[in-house]
C-alpha cells in the first residue's frame, strides 16, 4: 500500500480525500466512526445543542419584551435522537466521498510495527504513513473520577441533568455551562485557577454577565472527590449534582510511542511539513498538539 492514513478525523479524512483526488493509492483506517471527534463527539454536537439554546434564548427575550406568551418544553431525548440521525447521514456521506476517489476504508484498531501497520490481524506495508489519531478528554487524578462525564457522554444522557458541576475553567467549560444552564440545569463551574483566563478581561466579563449570568462560577477552587451525585471541593463545599470534566485533552499518541519522536507533552513532534522523525511518516491534527480545532487540523 502506497499511502496509509490512521484516523479519519478532519486531518486524516481530508488528507485521504486530497491524496485520492491526486490519483494516489490510499488506505484509511478508522477505529470507531468516520469524521472523528468533530462530528461524533465534539464541535458538531456542541453546535447542534447551541442552536437549540439560541432559540430558547430568543424565545425568553421575546417573552420578556411581551411580544410572545409561550412556554417551551424541552425533549432532550428527541434532541439526541435527531443529532444521532444527522451524524449517521453525515458519516455515510463522508465515507461515500472518500470512496468515490478510489480510497479504501478499513474499520479497526491499528498498530504500527516499523514499516508495517497491523489492523484486524492483517499486516500491511506502506510507502508513506500519516498518523492522525486525534486526542481524548483528559481526566485528572481525582478520587471518584470514574463518576464524571466528558464530551463523549453528552449523547448518552437520558435527560438534562437537574444539577451539573463542570470541572474546568476554559472555553469548553463555558460552552457546556451555557448549553445546560439554558436547557434548565443548575450549573456550577469549578476552575482551579481563573475562569476563561485565555480571554481578555472585557470578553470574560461579557460572557459572565450576558451569556451565562445564571451560572455559579467558582475560581481558584479544586475538586477533592467526585461521587455519582455530588462533588467535594478542597475548601469543604459539597455540591450536589453530576460532575462533568472539561479539563483539556491529551493526544492519542501511544500508537507512535517508541517509533517516532514525541514532545514532552506526549504530542507527536513534526516539522513545518508535518514530517515526524521518521522520513516517510507524517502526523497531523490534535495528535501533534497546538490549537486543537477542526480548521487547524484541516
Amino acid at each position: 500500500m502506497k499511502n496509509i492514513v490512521i484516523g479519519s478525523g478532519p486531518a486524516g479524512r481530508l488528507a485521504s480525500l486530497k491524496l485520492g483526488r491526486l490519483g494516489e493509492d490510499v488506505l484509511l483506517i478508522e477505529k470507531n466512526h468516520i469524521a472523528g471527534t468533530c462530528l461524533n463527539e465534539g464541535c458538531m454536537v456542541i453546535c447542534a445543542l447551541t442552536d437549540i439554546t439560541k432559540f430558547i434564548d430568543s424565545n425568553n427575550k421575546f417573552n420578556n419584551y411581551g411580544f410572545l406568551k409561550s412556554q417551551i418544553e424541552i425533549s432532550y431525548e428527541k434532541i439526541v435522537e435527531k443529532i444521532i440521525e444527522t451524524q449517521e447521514k453525515l458519516r455515510a456521506l463522508n465515507q461515500m466521498e472518500n470512496e468515490s476517489v478510489g480510497n479504501t476504508i478499513i474499520y479497526g484498531e491499528a498498530e504500527i510495527d516499523g514499516e508495517n501497520v497491523i489492523v484486524n490481524n492483517e499486516t500491511l506495508e506502506y510507502d508513506n504513513l500519516l498518523i492522525a489519531t486525534g486526542a481524548r478528554p483528559f481526566i485528572p487524578n481525582i478520587k471518584g473520577s470514574e463518576f464524571g462525564l466528558t464530551n463523549k457522554d453528552i449523547l448518552k444522557l437520558d435527560d438534562v441533568p437537574q444539577k451539573l458541576n463542570i470541572i474546568g475553567g476554559g472555553i469548553i467549560a463555558a460552552e457546556i455551562a451555557n448549553i445546560y444552564a439554558t436547557l434548565g440545569s443548575e450549573v456550577n463551574v469549578i476552575a482551579r485557577s481563573e475562569f476563561l483566563k485565555e480571554l481578555g478581561e472585557n470578553t470574560k466579563k461579557y460572557v459572565l454577565e450576558k451569556i451565562i449570568p445564571d451560572v455559579n462560577v467558582m475560581e481558584h477552587t479544586n475538586v477533592s472527590e467526585v461521587f455519582k451525585d455530588k462533588v467535594l471541593t478542597d475548601n469543604g463545599k459539597e455540591l450536589e449534582g453530576t460532575a462533568f470534566f472539561a479539563t483539556g485533552r491529551i493526544p492519542n499518541s501511544e500508537i507512535a510511542d517508541g517509533f517516532v519522536e514525541l514532545n514532552p507533552d506526549r504530542t507527536i513532534k513534526v516539522n513545518e511539513m508535518m514530517q515526524t522523525s521518521v522520513d516517510n511518516v507524517y502526523a497531523a491534527g490534535d495528535v501533534i498538539g497546538g490549537y486543537r480545532l477542526t480548521p487547524v487540523a484541516r
